[in-house]
């Protein structure tokens, strides 16, 4: 697996995620997002961003063995995981995450959610998730995130800094 900086070039890929009816549906506002406004995000978070966001793809290699010869890498993007900081706390960062629709199910989350939290290891982490998606809940628990608080339909989570 490989994480990078989400580029511009990311655009058409993130829209498509963002407007998939399971992302909708677990997002905090359900509804599909109009293209203007998504390429109004991606300028803002995307080109510039950092370091009040990050963006982050999660891609994975796939290498086909021919005779023994592994042939070039075809990459495939997987997910993607937002840092967003908080606005009242300059030591804290909330994140989502999002699995592409075709790769959900498969175990990624967990180890894309875990590696992009090393990155910020010296923050503290929250996220919100809908107290129905259990999937969610348990990544972000196997990955060290402790609830502290349920409102509003959504359980909150915090994983505090590595010291």
């Amino acid at each position: 697996m490989i994480l990078r900086p989400a580029t511009m070039h990311d655009a058409d890929r993130l829209f498509f995620w963002r407007n998939d009816p399971v992302t909708c549906a677990n997002s905090r506002s359900t509804a599909a997002v109009p293209r203007e406004d998504h390429d109004r995000w991606m300028k803002f978070n995307v080109l510039l961003g950092q370091p009040e966001h990050a963006v982050i793809i999660a891609e994975t290699e796939l290498r086909a063995n021919l005779g023994g010869v592994v042939t070039a890498p075809f990459p495939g993007c997987i997910g993607v995981v937002r840092f967003d900081a908080a606005k009242n706390d300059l030591m804290t960062y909330e994140v989502s995450i999002t699995i592409a629709p075709e790769h959900r199910g498969a175990g990624l989350a967990r180890p894309i959610l875990a590696e992009a939290c090393g990155y910020f290891s010296d923050f503290a982490i929250s996220a919100e998730v809908r107290h129905d998606n259990i999937a969610s809940r348990k990544v972000f628990e196997r990955c060290g995130f402790d609830e502290i608080g349920r409102e509003g339909g959504f359980l909150q989570y915090r994983k505090e800094p590595m010291t």
